[in-house]
């Protein structure tokens, strides 16, 4: 397979208004104190979702590692 072909996501994610709402208020509160921070959280939780997106096993490791 050709290096510079990226793989389609095994599925998708999405964040629902509610949680887009909750999203830019933990940004709003963090960005008061340190901005450069607040964008980090916001990047570093991207990443996780699309990790999730390309590998939807991880979900039910993390869940039974959470409980």
């Amino acid at each position: 397979m050709p290096k510079n072909r990226e793989l389609k996501p095994a599925c998708r994610t999405e964040i629902s208004p509610f949680g887009r709402k909750d999203l830019d208020g933990i940004f709003q509160y963090i960005a008061e104190n340190n901005y450069n921070s607040a964008v980090k959280f916001v990047e570093d939780l991207a990443k996780k979702f699309r990790l999730l997106a390309e590998n939807p096993k991880l979900l039910g490791v993390l869940v039974t590692t959470m409980s």
